[in-house]
């Protein structure tokens, strides 16, 4: 009967009979991994109602809307319009014309609608009528 003879180069012991072999063996988690990890604590910090009962209260304030809609006006039309106001319509139009589509009609007034046509002239299209004659815009100037 032929004995069984284990192979020269096969190691003598396994991760299972050496716990020291397993760590060593074990690679460091990449940067990719680590950032998985780390979006995975972020969403399920995110899911928890006390999270997003203190983002609603810090962070969705009329300062933070208006700070928001001055660097970029088109973030008007993100914001629900219940908590719009005429200080935040104007520096949205200023910003951005167009945005006028996004003011509600109880605010268009003039101060509003000359700032959006001041930046754009398209932005006539959602000029109320009662207010075109007495708005000048720099298309009816030239």
């Amino acid at each position: 009967m032929a004995e069984k003879t284990s192979k020269p180069n096969a190691p003598a012991e396994t991760q299972a009979t050496n716990p020291w072999m397993g760590a060593a063996v074990k690679r460091p988690n990449t940067k990719r991994q680590q950032k998985a990890q780390h979006l995975k604590a972020q969403k399920e910090a995110m899911s928890q109602p006390d999270w997003l009962r203190e983002l609603k209260r810090t962070m969705l304030s009329p300062e933070h809307f208006l700070a928001a809609v001055r660097g970029n006006g088109a973030l008007l039309k993100h914001i629900p319009e219940p908590l719009r106001t005429e200080e935040l319509c104007l520096a949205a139009v200023r910003q951005d014309g167009m945005m006028l589509a996004h003011v509600p009609e109880a605010l268009r007034n003039t101060a509003i609608c000359q700032a959006a046509l001041d930046q754009t002239p398209l932005a006539r299209q959602f000029v109320p009528p009662s207010l075109l004659d007495s708005i000048n815009s720099p298309e009816r100037s030239k």
